[in-house]
C-alpha cells in the first residue's frame, strides 16, 4: 500500500495552526463574537484532561468552524491547501 503525503503549502516560517487561528478569528469577528487574547491562547494550546475547554466556548468555536467549512464548500475552496480544511491536513 502506498501512502500519499501532500507537500505543505506553508513556508518554513508559516505555522498552519497560526493560519487556522487567524481564519477562525476573522470568522468570529464577522459574526460579531471576536476572540479575545485568552481565547486565542486557549485554542493554540494542546487540550488536557486536567484543564478542559469550557463547554460554552467549545460550542462557540465548533459553530464557527462549521460555518467556515460550509462556506468553503459552498465557495468551492474546500480543496484549496490554504483553506481552513486544507490547513487541517
Amino acid at each position: 500500500m502506498m501512502s500519499f503525503i501532500r507537500k505543505s503549502p506553508f513556508s518554513r516560517n508559516e505555522d498552519p495552526l497560526d493560519h487556522m487561528l487567524t481564519l477562525l478569528a476573522v470568522e468570529a469577528e464577522k459574526w460579531g463574537t471576536p476572540l479575545n487574547e485568552m481565547e486565542k491562547k486557549l485554542l493554540a494550546t494542546e487540550a488536557k484532561a486536567s484543564k478542559p475547554i469550557p463547554e460554552l466556548f467549545r460550542i462557540r468555536v465548533r459553530d464557527l468552524i462549521l460555518r467556515i467549512l460550509e462556506r468553503e464548500e459552498t465557495e468551492g475552496i474546500a480543496n484549496d491547501p490554504m483553506s481552513f480544511s486544507g490547513s487541517v491536513e
